[in-house]
């Protein structure tokens, strides 16, 4: 029963939106609407902040935050948390993408990721956001707008074929927020 809740959490958070969602009109999703469904599930996670991001997110039980080597650094890594066999993980990078909108970012995605395909537009907790699934990597993204030109937060979690993340993944992008200080 468990099981079934969630994969209809998934569908109704992500497959059935995305058909009317667009730049105008994004989805909103809000933590405070989805933190009793997280208990109710009864997954764990903590809340991690990550201030020169400008950022807050929540990260699931079971996965940790791993040390990044130099060349993860290089290519805009900012944090990666991960099983301890490093099969699930979430990545969190601050990248130049050259693009002045979100709607910039779909075109980059959909020009440069081979089979990449959009998911739609969101505001999480009302940080405007573009999400999209890159099958040759499997996993899937969300980029986030930043007052730096050109930057944007990207958060992906994969392998987005594991039926138990995948689960989790409206949780964890509907976590993220901005951050603001205690």
């Amino acid at each position: 029963m468990k099981k079934l809740f969630i994969v209809m959490l998934a569908l109704c958070l992500f497959v059935l939106p995305a058909m009317a969602q667009t730049q105008d009109e994004p989805m909103e999703m809000n933590w405070e609407d989805l933190e009793e469904s997280f208990v109710k599930t009864g997954y764990s996670g903590a809340f991690w902040d990550f201030p020169s991001l400008g950022i807050s997110m929540m990260i699931p039980g079971g996965l940790d935050q791993t040390e990044l080597s130099q060349e993860a650094v290089d290519r805009g890594f900012v944090d990666i948390f991960a099983t301890e066999d490093e099969s699930v993980a979430i990545m969190i990078s601050y990248r130049d993408l050259g693009c002045e909108t979100l709607a910039d970012v779909e075109e980059l995605v959909l020009e440069n990721l081979e089979g990449a395909y959009i998911i739609g537009y969101y505001k999480l907790n009302g940080l405007g956001a573009l999400m999209f699934v890159n099958p040759e990597n499997d996993d899937l993204t969300v980029a986030i707008g930043t007052t730096e030109p050109g930057y944007y937060i990207q958060v992906s979690i994969k392998p987005i074929s594991n039926e138990e993340i995948n689960s989790l993944s409206g949780f964890i992008f509907g976590s993220i927020m901005p951050y603001t200080e205690e």
